[in-house]
């Protein structure tokens, strides 16, 4: 775990959120497409609150990341109550 996570429970969890999402997706994939997640984190951390308050709920910040890369959507769709 890094400096970062150890010392930032909320960017931690979100992180953690998002890879389990993806779960399904082989490891390096899941590793390709969070790479640089835990950086752009704590940088929302620091200028602007929560990663919730800006890159919305881990399980939808995944499906983006999904879509860009080659896993391709799931077969269920999450959908907010907002």
């Amino acid at each position: 775990m890094s400096a970062v996570l150890e010392n930032h429970r909320p960017i931690a969890d979100y992180l953690a959120a998002v890879r389990t999402a993806l779960a399904d997706l082989p490891a390096d994939e899941v590793d390709e497409l969070t790479g640089g997640l835990e950086a752009d984190l704590a940088e929302s951390l620091a200028e602007n609150g929560s990663p919730v308050e800006v890159f919305g709920p881990p399980e939808a910040y995944a499906a983006e990341l999904r879509s860009a890369g080659a896993g391709g959507p799931r077969s269920w769709v999450w959908a907010s109550s907002c």
